[in-house]
């Protein structure tokens, strides 16, 4: 498996498919993220949509081509907060809709809800992890970092995670 910082080298060198392989590697965490803010299943495909768009076009801008993930993920929260500006009919921030209008239940949201206030780096690999289903070498391959490091952000990711979810206990 190649890193991102490889793939993004490649995508900039001219190879368009490489690009599709780290689009299907952070495809569902962006998601994940757009939806939380835009709580809207086809809102949130759209501005996944636009956000990996503007991305290829920046991508040669790209001083840490090993930290794409994280990257994309700042434009994708830059463009679901755009886009909720531009529809409020459509998405109002402050209420929580129905859990039948976002399509996941209460108990999936809550855990988006949690995940989105983890620390960069720990949300990074928790998402990666369950979100995307990578396996936690494959993970540390791409980010450039140790396994063990990994891990660590993991424990404490879920460790985090798990003290954020009984907020949300009656």
């Amino acid at each position: 498996m190649e890193s991102d910082g490889e793939l993004v080298n490649a995508v900039v060198a001219g190879n368009v498919e490489a690009y599709g392989l780290l689009v299907a590697r952070y495809e569902r965490s962006l998601c994940a993220i757009a939806r939380a803010i835009l709580r809207d299943a086809q809102l949130a495909e759209d501005a996944v949509q636009e956000s990996l768009i503007t991305a290829y076009r920046a991508l040669p801008g790209l001083r840490k081509p090993e930290l794409f993930g994280a990257w994309a993920a700042v434009i994708v929260r830059r463009e679901a907060h755009a886009m909720a500006q531009r529809r409020p009919q459509l998405v109002a921030l402050t209420e929580r809709p129905a859990p039948e209008e976002t399509g996941l239940r209460m108990d999936q949201e809550q855990l988006l809800a949690a995940v989105m206030r983890l620390p960069a780096q720990e949300k990074q690999v928790v998402m990666l992890r369950h979100f995307d289903g990578h396996a936690v070498a494959d993970i540390a391959h791409m980010l450039g970092e140790s396994v063990g490091t990994v891990t660590k952000r993991l424990s404490r990711g879920h460790e985090r995670l798990r003290g954020k979810l009984k907020e949300f206990r009656p």
